[in-house]
């Protein structure tokens, strides 16, 4: 397994840029995720576990469940992904939130929040299915199987 420095890059600063979002935003306003992101919300929540681990210990464990599906190279990108959320988060807890009022417009918070997922979502998709480390029919079986085991 070879991993390219630009994609390892990409990899990082879009969960970085999740991660902010999700200090930034969801952590304030109360707008959550589902998946993974939802459940650092709720470990955060309940138990005060910061999400800059229990993000790492959670995509680590999905990826232990997955590596035969996923690939040794989806995987190498995908820990370097889960770095850039922990490293990311873990920085953004140093500061104050940005927008500390944020939490009354849940409107605008449910808009901006979504922009940061969305956003980071878009630069893994096209670093994963674009560049043909996952191909579109894996990942479609992949989100198919896990939506219906949710179900």
């Amino acid at each position: 397994m070879k991993l390219k420095p630009t994609y390892c890059l990409i990899a990082f600063l879009s969960s970085a840029l999740q991660a902010f979002g999700m200090y930034n935003v969801h952590a304030l306003s109360g707008v959550t995720e589902g998946g993974v992101l939802g459940m650092v919300l709720l470990l955060e929540v309940h138990f005060r576990i910061s999400p800059a681990v229990s993000g790492f210990i959670l995509n680590a464990a999905c990826y232990a469940v997955g590596w035969r599906t996923l690939g040794k190279t989806f995987i190498g990108y995908s820990l370097i992904a889960a770095a850039g959320f922990s490293v990311g988060y873990a920085v953004c807890e140093l500061f104050p939130p940005l927008w500390p009022g944020i939490a009354s417009y849940p409107l605008l918070a449910a808009f901006v929040g979504a922009l940061f997922i969305g956003i980071g979502g878009a630069m893994q998709h096209m670093l994963t299915v674009e560049n043909g480390i996952l191909n579109r029919k894996k990942l479609g079986n992949i989100v198919f199987n896990d939506e219906s085991a949710l179900l």
